[in-house]
């Protein structure tokens, strides 16, 4: 088991305190550190993100954007780069138990039917409460995290594996020969959405997506909030790749929810967040921009 060479793929922008927590974490780990490769990405971070990299963590792998890529394509650029058997992405806000490598690495060498797994996520700050245990679509296919919020000492699992998960926020481990084939879609989903747009493919391509809950991390999240993704860009991206996601997997019946019923209800619960925002203009413009390019994409 200790002999795979496992890649982590650490995309990060503009948070250094965190990424070197996140590292620190993975240099604790059980798993022998010469089959660990560390990649950091960083997307043209402002705050010494090289700095530290060059004075504290020479000997791992780092790669910086010149301009801002986001972060479908910064985890592309570090999947080309990667030799590990297999890569396991990893969001910079988080930190891994010493344990979580060897237990996603257990499973999924066990069954060549998985090709991906994920842990156990819990919030930084309440580590008994879980943030996302994997996703899944609802028959309205409007994703959504199991046992959110719930205490760990509250699932009751027949298994430690859950075996019917659709995709994974944050963190995941995947087989280098599926990502040889299938990449991040950097070009319709730069930020929001990509995540479960390539765990969809890989589903396509035959592969079991699991959650392995003997493995933990902890995310640093300061919101309980349902919409995150406030800013010009991201304000643009979300509903735009929203569009472009429903457009392409979505059914008839998902179509008819959306527009008919979903759309007109977050739009009213966007414009409360943004109207409220000291950018109110220019994220409002976002919106419509975004609203409009969704609806011009095609295949």
């Amino acid at each position: 088991m200790n002999d795979y060479l496992v890649s982590i793929i650490i995309p990060t922008y503009n948070r250094k305190d965190k990424l070197e927590r996140l590292i620190n974490s993975i240099l604790q780990s059980n798993y022998p550190i010469e089959r660990i490769e560390i990649i950091v990405v960083d997307d043209a971070s402002s705050d010494g993100t090289d700095e530290l990299i060059n004075k504290k963590f020479k000997n791992i792998s780092y790669i910086r954007n010149e301009e801002e890529k986001f972060l479908a394509e910064s985890r592309n650029i570090g999947a080309i780069k990667a030799k590990g058997r297999y890569m396991f992405f990893i969001d910079d806000d988080n930190i891994i138990e010493k344990d979580t490598i060897v237990q996603l690495i257990n499973v999924i060498r066990t069954d060549n039917n998985i090709g991906i797994v994920g842990p156990l996520m819990c919030y930084y700050d309440e580590k008994n409460l879980i943030w996302c245990a994997g996703g899944k679509f609802n028959r309205f296919f409007i994703p959504f995290h199991l046992f959110l919020n719930k205490k760990i000492e509250e699932l009751q699992l027949k298994s430690l594996i859950i075996d019917d998960v659709d995709y994974f926020p944050n963190a995941y481990m995947v087989r280098r020969d599926i990502v040889k084939t299938t990449l991040h879609d950097h070009k319709n989903f730069p930020h929001n959405w990509e995540e479960q747009d390539f765990c969809i493919r890989v589903k396509k391509l035959g592969y079991k997506i699991v959650t392995v809950t003997s493995s933990k991390i902890y995310h640093d999240i300061d919101y309980r909030d349902r919409i995150t993704r406030i800013g010009i860009f991201k304000t643009r991206d979300q509903i735009r790749s929203r569009i472009i996601f429903l457009k392409k997997y979505g059914k008839l019946r998902h179509k008819l929810f959306f527009w008919y019923i979903f759309f007109p209800i977050s739009v009213v619960y966007y414009l409360s967040k943004i109207l409220n925002h000291n950018d109110r203009y220019q994220l409002l413009n976002s919106y419509v921009c975004g609203f409009i390019e969704g609806i011009k994409w095609s295949e």
